[in-house]
């Protein structure tokens, strides 16, 4: 098993539990979706920014005929925000996002880490999560610093005003 070090406060604070996130993610992908088509790491352990008590989001990509849900669990001493969605249920998730200018799952799928992604799931629901957020990111949201909310700006219509739907 791969070891990363930790900083002493947080190594302290994780008795038992894997100092690894990431392998402790992969480990629940495995467990819990072993036929899953794309598994998305995301949020604070995605980026590098996460605490002895940060949560793991993950983004589960399921085959067609099963149920789309959001779940937190306890995995191994660690809680997890499963966002569970078949390929047509993201698509609509992400329609719904852009209906009200958010951009929670776009976020997770565009710029989250790959864990799983079998014959190119995650790449084909990264694409249309990062055109969305490419077509209408806004203001409060710093890349860079990975802080605030993704919101998108209203999409405009080819006449450039804005959809009815943009609210």
């Amino acid at each position: 098993m791969r070891t990363q070090s930790l900083p002493a406060k947080v190594s302290g604070t994780l008795t038992g539990m894997d100092p690894d996130p990431v392998d402790h993610a992969r480990r629940l992908a495995c467990d819990r979706f072993p036929d899953a088509l794309a598994v998305i790491l995301a949020g604070s352990t995605a980026a590098g920014r996460a605490t002895a008590g940060s949560d793991l989001d993950i983004a589960v990509l399921i085959g067609d005929g099963s149920e789309t849900c959001r779940e937190t669990i306890r995995f191994e001493g660690r809680v997890v925000e499963l966002f569970v969605h078949t390929r047509a249920g993201l698509v609509d998730l992400f329609a719904a996002d852009v209906a009200v200018r958010r951009a929670v799952l776009q976020s997770m799928y565009a710029t989250g880490l790959v864990l799983v992604d079998t014959d190119g799931a995650a790449g084909r629901a990264r694409a249309p999560a990062e055109a969305d957020l490419r077509e209408g990111e806004g203001p409060r949201f710093d890349p860079r610093r990975g802080e605030g909310e993704r919101r998108l700006r209203p999409r405009r219509t080819e006449t450039g005003g804005q959809r009815p739907d943009a609210g």
